[in-house]
């Protein structure tokens, strides 16, 4: 769940997009920009809201509630909004929940770094698309690092929830990453965990 404007959106899409692309594919994805007035103004990004997903391993669903002048966009379903007043009080965007079993949280380290988003968005700044996309293909530059890492925690829950599969991407050492178990605000016995940054993706 997450709104238009917002650049920690626009940071965790990109790796939203490449952890997905493991296991199925995007159809209808558009260039989008946050907004050109909050912090880290205009970040590259991409629009769910008209795209598609499809994958025999992994549903996914969208929730872009606020467009990028704010005006509501798309309404959350009252197990969505619910959901999200459970799991993050806080009302940290973007909300990511993994199959029920996994939320995407700031490191308890950093409990206010970047919102909802696994990396600065400071990342992306002054970049188009193209030039993103030309540094996700060199691992050892700082987008890929930082893009790369969100993945791969992402990547790693799902294969956790989906019994290893497939195990062609399951089997990877990308996918293999130890999730860190976290007690979730105002829950501290909840069986949800929270899928944290690993040391210098942030």
């Amino acid at each position: 769940m997450g709104r238009s404007y917002c650049p920690y959106c626009a940071a965790e899409r990109w790796s939203i997009i490449v952890a997905l692309s493991k296991f199925g594919n995007f159809s209808g994805l558009t260039y989008m920009l946050s907004s050109a007035s909050d912090i880290d103004p205009s970040t590259p990004t991409f629009s769910f809201v008209h795209s598609t997903y499809s994958s025999q391993y992994v549903s996914f669903v969208s929730v872009e509630t606020q467009d990028r002048s704010k005006n509501t966009l798309q309404v959350p379903s009252s197990d969505e909004q619910n959901l999200m007043n459970q799991w993050d009080p806080g009302g940290a965007i973007p909300f990511i929940d993994v199959g029920g079993q996994y939320v995407v949280h700031p490191a308890p380290s950093s409990p206010t770094l970047h919102s909802g988003s696994q990396y600065d968005p400071s990342t992306l700044s002054g970049q188009n698309w193209t030039q993103i996309g030309i540094q996700l293909d060199s691992p050892s530059s700082t987008v890929a690092q930082r893009i790369n890492g969100a993945a791969d925690t992402l990547i790693s829950a799902i294969c956790k929830i989906d019994n290893g599969q497939p195990d062609s991407v399951c089997s990877q050492s990308y996918a293999q990453i130890a999730i860190t178990q976290a007690p979730i605000p105002d829950e501290p016995n909840a069986a949800h965990r929270a899928v944290q940054s690993r040391p210098g993706i942030g």
